[in-house]
């Protein structure tokens, strides 16, 4: 049982370390596997304000958290690709935010455009 909770404590200090370091280096990337899998699930808001400041980690936190990420969605709005498929596999719906850069990008109109019509 003492080892037991030996290994407990350090996987506590463990994960305490691994979040002051991407807290430190606000490494998106680190941060969203992190939660992905030390976490295995959701992470603290600050830890969540690192991966919402990238487009790529901002939608992949989403399909994993499998809901809308408010605080990644300014940042998801900034590429066509990722605005896109944040419409289309997380929201579902229109992404309002992300209109304007799709617009921008043919090919991610025409299939934002097609998506729409089957809504």
């Amino acid at each position: 049982m003492k080892n037991e909770n030996d290994n407990h404590k350090l996987r506590i200090e463990m994960m305490k370390r691994i979040r002051r370091s991407i807290l430190f280096s606000k490494n998106a990337r680190r941060a969203y596997w992190h939660a992905r899998i030390d976490v295995k699930g959701r992470v603290d808001p600050e830890l969540e304000a690192v991966i919402g400041a990238s487009p790529e980690y901002a939608y992949e936190y989403a399909c994993f958290i499998k809901g809308r990420f408010p605080e990644g969605e300014e940042a998801i709005a900034t590429r066509a690709y990722y605005a896109y498929h944040y419409a289309r596999w997380v929201i579902e719906g229109r992404f309002p935010e992300g209109e304007a850069v799709i617009a921008k990008d043919a090919w991610w109109a025409k299939e934002y455009q097609e998506f729409l019509e089957t809504l």
